[in-house]
């Protein structure tokens, strides 16, 4: 039997995933939120549907404490339009956690300068789909462990999570959110040149412009991941966190034209989209179910 109790902080999609992956791993799961989050996975996925049952929710964070208790911390940071991470939100529900007798692990993006203000045990940056991320959970492709300090205690899931994963590390926790905006940026610098090189092919003022230049592109990609001609790059994660690891590497005197062109390319593709709707959208997943449009 899962020797730990589960707390998942904060009930985003991001936590959602977390606690249901954890549940149908069998793991005791409940979870803490100040807000009445809608269920993110109950609608589009049935399969998920009943486990939101086995889910408890705590009127405290510390309801279900205990040494054997551990917390995921899955509260999103914020970033503006000019690239400056906030993570006042990430503190507080640290804050809440400072009398926890269980392991604390962080779940969400911080730029890897702003983890030595936070108090935890373990790093673990998430690398899911919104669309596939209770199954990205429990099947991960990529696991990153980043450890606050050399006897950081890794809870059993992750070590469950770990076997099943297609690449894996275990690293200092700076080292892991290096990793995670890595993924992010290499993603969204893929779509933006895409879509930068096929509007330099021809503009696509209708159906038959799209086609040639997905047939010119897919010679070379094929259906990998962030690799489809279409719309420019958004969501939750990658506009954000391309801003914040652009300005933060810009303050420290970095040289990174190249992300910086990242989103001036995409911001003129947006523009792009207005006049050509037409444009398809694409969802990436990891490559099992890369490239469903």
């Amino acid at each position: 039997m899962p020797r730990e109790s589960i707390v998942v902080i904060g009930f985003g999609w991001v936590g959602q995933a977390n606690a249901l992956a954890l549940a149908r791993d069998g793991y005791p799961v409940s979870f803490y939120d100040v807000g009445a989050p809608a269920e993110h996975y109950a609608e589009h996925h049935k399969e998920h549907a009943d486990l939101y049952r086995a889910l408890r929710r705590l009127n405290d964070p510390l309801e279900a404490d205990g040494p054997g208790t551990v917390y995921i911390v899955c509260v999103g940071d914020r970033v503006d339009e000019e690239g400056n991470q906030d993570i006042a939100p990430i503190q507080r529900a640290l804050a809440f956690l400072k009398d926890a007798r269980g392991t604390v692990v962080l779940r969400s993006t911080v730029l890897p300068a702003h983890l030595t203000r936070l108090d935890f045990d373990i790093y673990l940056p998430e690398f899911v789909h919104k669309r596939a991320a209770v199954n990205e959970c429990v099947n991960p492709q990529y696991l990153v462990v980043g450890k606050k300090t050399a006897d950081s205690r890794i809870p059993s899931f992750i070590e469950t999570w770990r076997q099943r994963s297609v690449k894996h590390i275990e690293c200092g926790a700076e080292d892991a959110s290096y990793i995670k905006y890595l993924s992010n940026l290499w993603n969204a610098l893929r779509i933006a040149f895409v879509n930068e090189f096929g509007c330099s092919i021809e503009e696509p003022v209708d159906q038959k412009a799209v086609a040639r230049i997905d047939t010119i592109l897919s010679f070379i990609f094929g259906d990998a991941p962030y690799s489809r001609y279409g719309r420019s790059f958004g969501g939750n994660c990658l506009p954000k966190d391309t801003r914040a690891y652009t300005r933060w590497s810009e303050e420290r005197g970095r040289d990174v034209s190249l992300l910086r062109s990242t989103l001036i390319s995409n911001e003129a593709h947006k523009h792009r989209e207005e006049k050509y709707p037409h444009l398809p959208e694409w969802f990436s997943t990891w490559p099992n179910g890369a490239g469903s449009g």
